[in-house]
């Protein structure tokens, strides 16, 4: 029933797909996921959008999603897959300063 109003955020990075991705694979809202996490639900879209994102989190929102400890470490696998190396956050960084 949450698929029908579940709508992908525009302007996702990298990680924000991946994320907004797994939420969709387990039918988990953004509001959802912010309230398993302990934050509001701005910061997720933050999140998806900014490329900042505490590694603890990471391995937070993993933990929620997975049922194994297998699919966990795959989970954090894709996730640090998915995440810009430094260089890709520097020249963000820049461009916006500009």
């Amino acid at each position: 029933m949450k698929r029908k109003n579940f709508r992908q955020p525009p302007n996702l990075n990298t990680f924000g797909q991946w994320l907004y991705g797994e939420l969709f694979k387990r039918n988990i809202t953004i509001m959802e996921m912010a309230i398993k996490v302990g934050c509001n639900y701005q910061t997720i879209r933050k999140w998806m959008n900014n490329n900042k994102i505490p590694a603890y989190r990471i391995l937070q929102i993993c933990a929620i999603f997975a049922s194994t400890r297998n699919e966990y470490n795959k989970l954090i696998t894709n996730a640090m897959q998915a995440m810009p190396t430094y260089e890709q956050t520097y020249i963000l960084t820049m461009e916006r300063k500009q």
